[in-house]
């Protein structure tokens, strides 16, 4: 007997269950059975791939890290001179925005 919450599948039983149509697949004897000969899954990884390669082509242009510019508005923020400038931060985040967009739409 299968236990409906984990799974578990009693003394003889094949894990021979259709989730969509909740219907025996096969049996543990190996009598025949009403159902389909075998259960088969499948997923759709297009989209999913198409992303990942974006994120892998993307990744290997990014640039090393500026350790001297890092040092440079370290020290700035520290002595209180670091300047924002709201513009350019805003036009960045719309730029990113623009191009994650065009990521998943598969453009």
């Amino acid at each position: 007997m299968t236990d409906a919450i984990r799974g578990i599948l009693g003394a003889g039983e094949s894990p021979g269950i259709n989730p969509s149509s909740g219907t025996k697949t096969g049996s543990a004897s190996g009598g025949s059975s009403s159902g389909p000969a075998a259960v088969t899954d499948s997923a759709e990884i297009g989209q999913t791939q198409s992303l990942l390669e974006t994120i892998n082509a993307t990744a290997g242009t990014v640039q090393d890290v500026n350790q001297s510019q890092v040092a440079e508005i370290r020290a700035a923020i520290a002595n209180g001179t670091y300047q924002i400038d709201p513009q350019k931060i805003a036009k960045q985040l719309l730029n990113s925005d623009q191009v994650l967009r065009g990521a998943t739409s598969g453009e």
